[in-house]
Parts: structure tokens; sequence; C-alpha cells
């Protein structure tokens, strides 16, 4: 099956979609009138076919992929109507054995090196919920009766090594009962899981070689660690804003590498500066990271550096003038400059995969770290 990655064109028509509908849009705008009372892609002008170079360019593109994307769909349908028959309600235990959490049911599972013993995993997104309550479970000995599908380890757990003691299953969960629970619970009794839940008691981090930590994800372990350092916190959070901002940089000037390697003659001040006086950031955004600027300046130059309500005054009447939210802060000024353009800095600094489903690879006192699909 292919993925969207997979499928020719895909970027031609991404660079002419961005054309008609970002960098043109002035543009577009002015020729929108031509379609008459039709459509983008069928219109039905008064006077001929409409002459529109960059709408034509996209449709052209749009044509050739198209059969692909349909192509696509109907082989996730397909494999979507394979692999359901295979989603099932197992009752069983949780368990720890060396260094993960397994999954002892009722009745062997075909195909299984070791029984009824399985890896237990979870969808991604649901980690902060469910492998927290399999770890309460697993310490009061519980039976539980959970939803999932029972697939390959070979496929899932990049760490798997075939081995008589190893379980070649891996059942991944996303629903959680308790035995005597039927397996439709009626609205009313039911209680739904987000990716937005937690679950506390337990810290649950995904574990991955630090060479393919997205940009965001390096952020959070490393900021978590500085929490009680203010220097730290300001230095470290300013070097990856940096980051961000020399991305900024290269996609809206025209000479914009070498404006963003060039330290000395455009200092990080004079970046800013550009980027409001094209209207990129606006006030407030400009406002805030210059001001986090000349924090990170005193941060790098003072003896003795500590965080004062009067070096919070611009965050007067919000939560952020208190000095116990500092680190929030700092945080917040650097997601709302990820936030402006997250598929372009996912782009240059997310790797590949990072979906799928999740595994406890081993417990640490009350937290646990976890193994991922690649």
């Amino acid at each position: 099956m292919k993925g969207p990655t997979d499928i020719d064109n895909w970027e031609e028509f991404l660079e002419a979609f961005e054309t008609v509908f970002h960098h043109d849009w002035t543009a577009t705008l002015t020729n929108l009138h031509s379609i008459g009372n039709g459509t983008f892609l069928q219109p039905q002008p008064s006077n001929g076919r409409p002459t529109w170079k960059n709408r034509d360019t996209l449709l052209e593109v749009y044509r050739r992929i198209k059969p692909a994307l349909d192509l696509a769909v109907i082989e996730v349908r397909d494999f979507r109507e394979a692999t359901v028959k295979y989603e099932t309600w197992i009752t069983g235990d949780v368990f720890f054995e060396k260094s993960g959490i397994l999954f002892r049911a009722e009745q062997p599972i075909t195909g299984n090196t070791t029984g009824n013993v399985v890896t237990l995993g979870v969808k991604r997104g649901l980690e902060n919920v469910l492998l927290p309550l399999y770890v309460k479970a697993a310490e009061r000995r519980a039976t539980l009766r959970l939803y999932g599908l029972l697939v390959p380890s070979e496929g899932i757990l990049p760490s798997y090594e075939p081995s008589p003691e190893t379980p070649s299953i891996t059942f991944v969960t996303w629903k959680l009962h308790l035995p005597s629970d039927p397996d439709e619970v009626p609205e009313s009794e039911r209680m739904d899981i987000t990716s937005e839940d937690r679950f506390s008691g337990y810290i649950v981090r995904p574990v991955r070689d630090s060479a393919t930590l997205s940009l965001v994800e390096t952020v959070l372990s490393e900021f978590e660690l500085l929490q009680s350092h203010p220097r730290s916190c300001v230095i470290v959070m300013h070097g990856f804003i940096e980051l961000l901002i020399n991305v900024l940089i290269e996609e809206q000037c025209k000479t914009g590498k070498k404006v963003a390697e060039n330290n000395r003659d455009y200092p990080h001040s004079v970046k800013l500066t550009l980027l409001f006086e094209m209207g990129f950031l606006n006030e407030e955004e400009f406002k805030k990271l210059n001001w986090f600027r000349k924090l990170r300046n005193d941060a790098a130059h003072e003896a003795v550096f500590t965080v004062t309500p009067d070096k919070l005054q611009l965050f007067n009447g919000t939560e952020f003038a208190h000095i116990s939210h500092f680190p929030r802060l700092c945080m917040d000024i650097f997601m709302t400059l990820w936030n402006r353009c997250p598929d372009l800095f996912s782009s240059k600094f997310s790797p590949k995969g990072h979906q799928g489903a999740i595994v406890a690879e081993e417990l640490k006192g009350r937290t646990f770290t976890m193994g991922e699909e690649a």
C-alpha cells in the first residue's frame, strides 16, 4: 500500500497549491471572477476559457495525482477491512517480566511463541492513561478485559529478536474494561479515553535514540531538567528559538540563507526586526521575542542572574507575571513561535516515523519509559 510520500508528483501538487492559495493569493483573488458560475475545478466563464496560468498548473498536477490518491484511499479502506477482524476483546492479567509489561491471556494466542503471554502495547496517544492503569493493575494483580489488535512483534518493535522466550505477538490496545463489563458498555456508563487525558501517579515518556528526536521533543526533555535553573532555562530556550528564527529568515527573505548564517552583520535582533517589518511577526510576538532576547543577554552576562518581578512587567495582568510560572512562560514563547509554521518546522527538525504503538520497556520507580514503532 502506498503512503502519501510514495505517490508520484505530490511535491509538485503541494508547490502548485501553495502558489495559488498562498504565495500568489493577491493574483488568485483577482482571477476568481473569471470562474463565473462554476467552481474552481470546473469553471463556467461568461466569455470563454479563463486564462489563469497558476490555476492551470495546479489542475494539471491535480489530475495526475488524483488517481493515485483515489487508489491509496481504496487500499487504506481495504486494509482496514482486512485487519478489523483481528481486533478482539481478550481477558487476562498484566505483569512485569525483565524490562517489559506483558499480558497473560486466558487462552493461548495462535502463532505466538510464548503461548498465552504477549507483549502489551497501547495505541500511540493513549500512553499516559492506559500504561499507568496497566502498571496499577499489575501491582494489584487485577484481571482486565482489553480490546485491541494482535500484531506480529517483529513488525512493531524495532528491538525485537526472535526467541522461544520472547512473545512473537504484541497486543496493541485502546480500550479497557473490567472482566464483568459487557463488550459494549451503555453510553451513560462509558468513559471515553482520548490522547488529551492523563492518569496521575506515573510519568510516561517515549524513548528513542537522541539522534531521532524531533526538536519539540528535545526541547521538552532538556527543558524539564532545567526548570529550577532560570539562567539555564533562558539560555537554552533562546538557543532553540534562534533555530526557528533562522529557518523563518531563510524562508521569508530572498537572500535568507546568507542572512541566517551571517550573525555578525545580522544579529538576532535584526532578524526579529526583519520578520516584524515584513509582517510575519505581529507586534505582540515581536515584543515578547525581543524581551526574551534581552533577558538572554542578561542571563549570559550577569554574574548573578535571577528572574525578578520587575523583569516580568511586560506580562502584568497575566499569569506569567508571577515568577512561579516563568518556566511555562519560556515554553509558551517557544511554542507560540513553533505553531506559526508547524509544518515548516516539522519538515526541518522532525524525523520521519513516530507513529503507531507504544510498549513499556522499563520501569524505574514511579517513572517508566517506552519504546515505539519506528
